[in-house]
């Protein structure tokens, strides 16, 4: 079966995950600025520099005479940079959210006994793997929920037949329906 794409029309799936993920890219962008006009002016410390400015012949140590230009540029330099680099972040953040909120939704749905539900993602999305994982997670666990059924019905009927209980057969589907039921691991209250 082909899977379904799907286009997505909110950019903003979480905006409190994205928000604090574009943030903190920002914040990295904007230290990564600061740490190297620290480091220009560092290693430019013991240099002295001679300049033209405004029909002005200047001499001074490099970094103060550089210190304008240098805050100048990093302005430029975190607006331009830092409107691209949320853009970016929202388009990055946006392959991550939407698959977290797909994998939110059909969880809600199993919890709710709901098995009957897959996992879609975007050809860029991320997780596509752990979603193929999850959907043969879910058809597995369907697929065992109906035999065991299947098997309950049986006992039902054979039961209901009254006098006529082969409690041999009984038996026997009972102790199939067990040995389905101990290759699960139960988790613990």
């Amino acid at each position: 079966m082909a899977q379904q794409t799907f286009k997505r029309k909110k950019v903003f799936i979480n905006k409190e995950m994205q928000g604090r993920y574009i943030f903190k890219i920002f914040v990295i962008f904007m230290l990564s600025a600061v740490v190297f006009t620290l480091f220009l002016g560092l290693i430019t410390s013991n240099t002295q520099t001679m300049v033209y400015d405004n029909y002005q012949l200047k001499l001074g140590s490099t970094p103060l005479i550089l210190w304008k230009k240098v805050i100048v540029s990093n302005w430029l330099f975190i607006v331009v940079g830092g409107v691209i680099l949320v853009v970016v972040s929202v388009y990055l953040t946006h392959r991550i959210a939407g698959p977290i909120f797909r994998f939110e939704k059909c969880i809600n749905n199993m919890m709710a006994g709901n098995l009957n539900d897959k996992i879609y993602l975007r050809g860029k999305d991320e997780a596509k793997e752990l979603s193929l994982m999850f959907n043969d997670f879910n058809l597995q666990l369907s697929e065992q929920i109906a035999a065991m059924r299947d098997i309950s019905n049986e006992m039902e009927s054979k039961l209901a037949a009254g006098d006529n209980v082969d409690m041999d057969e009984i038996k026997e589907l009972n102790a199939k329906l067990n040995q389905m039921l101990s290759g699960y691991i139960l988790m613990e209250k």
